[in-house]
């Protein structure tokens, strides 16, 4: 998870430096340098959300599998019963413990 961490930096930062510029009140018309930097800041703080979804798919399969369970295209009917009976014995062995 270490890398979901880099990223969020790499992306977050120049957002975070964006603000400070903003509050120091550089002038941002178009042309001018502060201006590109705002919009390329913008578009890493985007860029971080979807680098994550990537990330998540690549690196964890569990992610993936629910995943695939949350969209019905686990493909096998097996595995997805195997699940709802999964599901159900925890429920009733949360309620055991709960009473």
């Amino acid at each position: 998870m270490i890398i979901i961490v880099v990223i969020f930096l790499v992306c977050q930062t120049p957002a975070f430096v964006n603000q400070l510029v903003y509050v120091i009140g550089v002038e941002d018309s178009c042309g001018l340098p502060y201006y590109y930097y705002y919009h390329l800041s913008n578009i890493f703080v985007s860029a971080n959300s979807a680098v994550n979804f990537v990330v998540y798919c690549v690196f964890r399969r569990q992610f993936r599998r629910r995943l695939r369970d949350f969209c019905g295209c686990g493909g096998d009917e097996r595995h997805l019963a195997a699940s709802v009976i999964s599901r159900q014995k925890r429920e009733e062995n949360l309620t055991l413990v709960t009473l």
